[in-house]
């Protein structure tokens, strides 16, 4: 296994984990949209492994929503006149979703540009 596959797959398994995450939270506090949510970030990460054009997209919409999501949640703390919004925990917690999901979604982006240069 090549450093570029093993790659490929820590993207796809944060996505789905992401899936997963997004439809527990779907049963537990019941949301449409956030099951559709893990449905499209499943659906992403199968895609990706198995090459599936479209699949970038999809990837590259799900990084955008989750990152937009933790951001408009932090502005929304900050915005609370909170001194502290989050305790140190929690935004180590912020950080490493966010930065897994862009260097997922940059890593999938290599892959589609490594695999269109080679076409």
């Amino acid at each position: 296994m090549t450093p570029h596959n093993f790659k490929i797959l820590l993207a796809a398994g944060w996505f789905a984990f992401c899936g997963c995450y997004f439809l527990w939270g779907a049963v537990i506090y019941p949301n449409w949209y956030v099951g559709t949510f893990g449905v499209l970030a499943l659906a992403g990460a199968a895609g990706v492994i198995l090459r599936w054009q479209w699949a970038q997209w999809l990837v590259y919409f799900l990084a955008f929503a989750i990152v937009g999501r933790w951001l408009y949640y932090l502005l929304v703390a900050i915005r609370a006149n909170s001194a502290r919004p989050f305790g140190t925990a929690a935004l180590i917690a912020f950080l490493v979703v966010v930065v897994a999901t862009i260097w997922s979604a940059e890593t999938v982006r290599r892959q589609y540009h490594l695999a269109g240069k080679q076409a």
